[in-house]
């Protein structure tokens, strides 16, 4: 027993050393882990040079989060946090006034009148030479039948008026028929004889008669002869937006030209 006893001395130094060593490296250990957990969860700024957003494909900076247009005019991109880009894909119609307004492969195209927009579109043009009225009174040609810009009507363009605005009377002139004042009203007061007027108000003259200027227009149609073949009034198409233009109205037969306000007169062969 006596040599047993002896070591139970000698045992209890070297546990109590070992315990002590443990909770050194335990705490050291600890130690370590705190500073390296410091180190991952340190904020690092960003870098100067990058800005967040995506590149869209138009080549466009757009910044996260927000909408942006795509380029074409009608679509718009979004650019998520994660850098993803989602574009809507409507079909862009785009106005113009001639092809040069226009994407690659489309022409400017659209009805007769100067009041109705113009769109780009895929064409199909017979190759059939045609002549043209513009917007500005002017006669153009196109070696295909697209004009590829907003026109007045087909044909060519009228250059004067008829009758020629040069002969018409005057207000209080002499007059026999409307077509003899340059107002276009010849009030019949009782005698073959009378004088040229202002037309009442909210009314177009027509020879002879009167046309309602908020709803009609005059057409006045002419052939070989100085004074007119007919005088009608006609509704006014709701293209032309209140005031009747050769553009707008329905041509009856030939070269058209706006003689006054609400009055359209029209040449016509023969007669």
């Amino acid at each position: 027993m006596a040599p047993i006893a002896r070591l139970c001395p000698l045992l209890a130094l070297v546990f109590t050393a070992a315990c002590a060593n443990l909770v050194t490296a335990t705490a050291t250990d600890a130690s370590t882990d705190a500073g390296t957990d410091a180190a991952v969860t340190q904020d690092v700024p960003p870098r100067a040079d990058v800005s967040p957003g995506c590149t869209l494909p138009n080549g466009a900076h757009c910044p996260t989060g927000a909408s942006c247009p795509a380029g074409d005019g009608c679509n718009h991109c979004s650019c998520s946090a994660s850098g993803l880009v989602a574009c809507t894909e409507l079909a862009c119609v785009q106005a113009c006034t001639s092809d040069a307004d226009c994407p690659a492969g489309q022409g400017c195209d659209g009805p007769p009148g100067c009041a109705v927009p113009w769109r780009c579109a895929h064409l199909t043009c017979a190759s059939v030479a045609s002549t043209w009225c513009d917007c500005g009174g002017n006669t153009f040609t196109t070696p295909t039948a697209c004009a590829h810009r907003p026109y007045a009507h087909v044909g060519v363009c009228e250059t004067t008026t008829m009758p020629d605005a040069g002969t018409c009377a005057p207000a209080g002139a002499v007059c026999q028929t409307g077509d003899d004042c340059c107002d276009g009203w010849c009030p019949i007061r009782g005698a073959v004889i009378s004088a040229c007027a202002t037309p009442p108000a909210g009314t177009v003259p027509c020879n002879g008669a009167l046309c309602n200027a908020a709803t009609e227009y005059c057409e006045l149609t002419y052939s070989d002869v100085p004074t007119p073949d007919s005088a009608t009034c006609r509704p006014l198409p709701a293209s032309c937006a209140g005031t009747a233009s050769c553009g707008c109205a329905t041509n009856p037969c030939g070269g058209c030209a706006v003689r006054a306000a609400g009055v359209l007169t029209f040449r016509c062969p023969g007669g």
